[in-house]
């Protein structure tokens, strides 16, 4: 490894790699290296968020898609029975995790009105509610809570299904 170091000239000390050594090979010089890596970094300190923000985005998409289905199977159910089902297994939905690991959250709010989630103690549903907990796997009741802002919802009877925070 050693036999790689050149000696010093004119106070520089020369690798291998660096250009016009003593045999006529040409690269690059050890500040020149550092440069190419400190302009990696900043590149990746850029991108890492945005890469971020770009996976969370695609899981908040497909929770709201799985959301419209579970809303779907729910529907079918109350056509054929009468009834809203008790409980998500009562669709037979396999499904059971949200993109972020945690199951999703059904309640039949003409069984259980107290267990309803509410902005400003209103019901945001007069059927069922369905959600995700979001990235947080952390909620509460009361939308306006600010363990709720990450949540994935289904309001007003099915006309929004998206984030708290937008709702």
């Amino acid at each position: 490894m050693w036999h790689k170091f050149r000696d010093v000239v004119g106070h520089r000390l020369h690798l291998s790699f660096c250009r016009n050594n003593r045999h006529g090979e040409e690269g690059f010089s050890l500040v020149e290296l550092i440069i190419v890596v400190a302009i990696m970094a900043v590149l990746a300190a850029i991108a890492v968020p945005s890469y971020n923000k770009l996976i969370n985005r695609a899981k908040v998409t497909s929770a709201t898609s799985t959301i419209k289905t579970i809303e779907w199977a729910v529907t079918a159910y109350f056509i054929d029975t009468g009834v809203y089902p008790n409980a998500i297994g009562d669709i037979n939905f396999q499904n059971t995790l949200d993109p972020f690991g945690n199951n999703y959250v059904y309640v039949n709010v003409a069984n259980v009105p107290a267990s309803a989630r509410t902005i400003a103690g209103t019901p945001i549903n007069i059927d069922f509610d369905i959600y995700s907990k979001g990235a947080d796997g952390d909620s509460a009741l009361s939308l306006l809570d600010p363990s709720s802002s990450d949540d994935i919802i289904r309001a007003s009877e099915g006309s929004y299904m998206g984030l708290v925070s937008a709702f």
